[in-house]
């Protein structure tokens, strides 16, 4: 069975490599250059994705680098794409920070107090913290919702861990 694979509304033969392909990927960087900066590599992900520039500038197709390299052709064609297209930069993985949080720095400086402080001192007439309550006295005092999994997240980025053996959740730092 042979394949076909559109690019750029031109149809190209996945069989047969062509030197317009490879002289369009990456010009101005050579095999050479892809090949000191794959052995020089440490990220294992980069590694691959500079392999894959090392493939297709020798005129390897999409599919002849996915069978080689044993990874999909998707994938082979979403790195291709996102570094021809940004440059060899983009062989990084992006690092998702997630959403910014929700309290202001005045704010966090305030619950870290009031964790310190317990929640009797708070006026919550609960000796010991739980994750529940910690949720509750956000919500009430900041008027922000947090999910429980946020809240364990909040609490730790504030520099309080979990104290095993107490009967219910204890906060120490």
């Amino acid at each position: 069975m042979r394949h076909l694979l559109l690019t750029f509304g031109k149809s190209v033969n996945s069989g047969a490599p062509t030197g317009a392909v490879a002289k369009a990927f990456l010009p101005g960087v050579s095999v050479a250059r892809l090949r000191s900066m794959h052995r020089k590599e440490k990220d294992p992900k980069a590694s691959n994705r500079l392999l894959v520039c090392i493939h297709r500038k020798q005129g390897k197709t999409i599919m002849e680098i996915a069978d080689t390299l044993n990874i999909p052709r998707s994938t082979v064609t979403d790195w291709i794409k996102n570094i021809g297209q940004g440059g060899l930069g983009k062989r990084y993985d992006v690092k998702n920070k997630g959403a910014p949080c929700k309290l202001s720095k005045r704010q966090l400086e305030a619950l870290e107090r009031d964790l310190e402080a317990g929640p009797a001192a708070v006026g919550l007439g609960e000796d010991t913290w739980t994750i529940p309550l910690v949720r509750a006295h956000i919500k009430k005092k900041f008027r922000v919702e947090y999910h429980v999994s946020s809240v364990w997240a909040l609490v730790r980025r504030l520099g309080f861990v979990y104290e095993p053996g107490a009967p219910t959740l204890r906060f120490t730092f």
